[in-house]
């Protein structure tokens, strides 16, 4: 099982981070919209679970096929009927397909697999590094391309992406799932000795193709509703990734209409949540693993997952206190750089939350993490689908300064219970599951 599929993993994460570079062009789509006789829609079905199916088949031949996502493009038999202005101008109107948060999904699976317990707050740390640059790189790159070109141009550029991660993930990802490798494996042997009856513990020869496959799509869903600690972090994350692309979907109104900037200099300031996402991760990859060996000698255990907990505490004060200041120095327009400097305080909360919710449930979850974290990931994607869906009517009512100070009360409600049931009753809900390692 090769390690070098970590930062290969990472960076088939990275494209599918790179959709979210639609904040700078919402305003161009909603212009173009507005001139057509009937509006299409734009679907794209943002995170789909097809984690599970990799606890049956292996982990790089899903990421590989599925890792880049195919523009269906097409253009209806009403939009060549429609003004001649629009003739002279088609908009191609991708259809994107439901697979381009397998890389994400899948990666607790593959960490799992590769890395000891003790390593994995590091490696889950390079893992995550590109996908969570994706979000402040590809509104940069979006910015400039809707101003001086057209917002098509953003299309065109993550499928050229896409295309040469697919390839690189197709050449380099190596198979890491245990059980398929021993399956590979007595196949061989079969063939070789003639021995029909040599096959591994984790083989079912008395079970059909379509028996396996619906036990392992229902797998991710009966894990979120019947796994409480998986429960307790899908929440968690789904409230911090809800508040991530809430911040995300309030730029345009903070720098290009509090602060007046135009769209290409508005995208600069997507840097300082890359400043965080890049500080977070640095440090808490190193951190996690030292806090666990700490403990791990402190208590005279081999390990348990809760020892990833503690460093949640402290991200209960950075995270809202990052947020409570980008909001209300966005209110009082201060100089460009104060809500910026909390963007990215906030960043860097959020990530070392991630981190050690990820690594609980990669520890938890061993041979069923790919699983687990599809399940969790369900949940985070819908928060991230919903939150900026009231965030115009909530900044609209409340303003800037009130609506963060609202959303940080809350995330620091939930990131100090969250903790501390995990701390105090971990062990025990563990030992009630069926899945968990141990």
């Amino acid at each position: 099982m090769s390690r070098n599929n970590t930062p290969a993993l990472s960076r088939a994460g990275s494209r599918s981070s790179l959709w979210r570079s639609w904040s700078p062009m919402l305003e161009d789509l909603v212009n173009y919209e507005k001139s057509r006789e009937n509006y299409p829609w734009l679907i794209r079905d943002h995170d789909q679970d097809t984690s599970h199916d990799s606890n049956r088949s292996g982990r790089p031949r899903p990421l590989a096929s599925l890792a880049e996502d195919p523009d269906v493009v097409s253009q209806s038999d009403q939009s060549r009927k429609s003004s001649e202005d629009l003739e002279r101008h088609p908009v191609p109107e991708p259809l994107l397909l439901p697979q381009d948060e397998d890389p994400n999904l899948l990666g607790g699976g593959v960490l799992s697999d590769c890395w000891r317990k003790e390593e994995r707050g590091t490696a889950t740390a390079i893992y995550s590094l590109a996908p969570f640059l994706g979000p402040a790189v590809g509104p940069i790159a979006a910015g400039y391309l809707t101003q001086h070109l057209n917002w098509r141009w953003i299309f065109w550029v993550v499928s050229i992406a896409d295309a040469v991660v697919q390839i690189l993930a197709f050449l380099f990802l190596q198979e890491t799932y245990p059980p398929k490798i021993l399956k590979v494996k007595a196949r061989k042997l079969r063939n070789i000795t003639g021995n029909r009856l040599l096959h591994t513990e984790f083989e079912q020869r008395d079970r059909s193709f379509l028996s396996l496959l619906l036990t392992n799509l229902k797998r991710p869903f009966k894990m979120l509703f019947t796994q409480p600690a998986i429960q307790i972090t899908a929440l968690y994350r789904a409230y911090l990734y809800g508040l991530m692309y809430l911040v995300f979907a309030s730029f345009p109104m903070v720098w290009e209409q509090q602060y007046n900037q135009e769209p290409g200099r508005a995208s600069l300031n997507y840097v300082s949540l890359g400043i965080g996402f890049v500080i977070g991760l640095q440090v808490s990859g190193p951190l996690i693993d030292k806090v666990y060996a700490m403990l791990k000698t402190r208590y005279n255990h081999p390990g348990r997952p809760e020892f990833r907990v503690p460093l949640m505490f402290p991200t209960a004060l950075v995270t809202p206190a990052g947020l409570v200041l980008y909001g209300v120095s966005a209110h009082l327009k201060l100089h460009w750089i104060v809500p910026n400097v909390g963007t990215a305080i906030f960043s860097a909360g959020l990530i070392l939350s991630f981190q050690c919710a990820q690594t609980y449930i990669i520890d938890s979850y061993e041979r069923y993490a790919a699983s687990a974290t599809g399940a969790a990931a369900f949940v985070r994607t819908m928060a991230g689908f919903s939150f900026p869906l009231f965030a115009p009517a909530m900044y609209k009512r409340l303003g800037i300064a009130w609506g963060n100070g609202l959303l940080a009360g809350t995330a620091m409600l939930i990131c100090l219970v969250a903790p501390i049931v995990l701390w105090r009753h971990g062990e025990w809900i563990r030992r009630k599951s069926p899945y968990c390692a141990g």
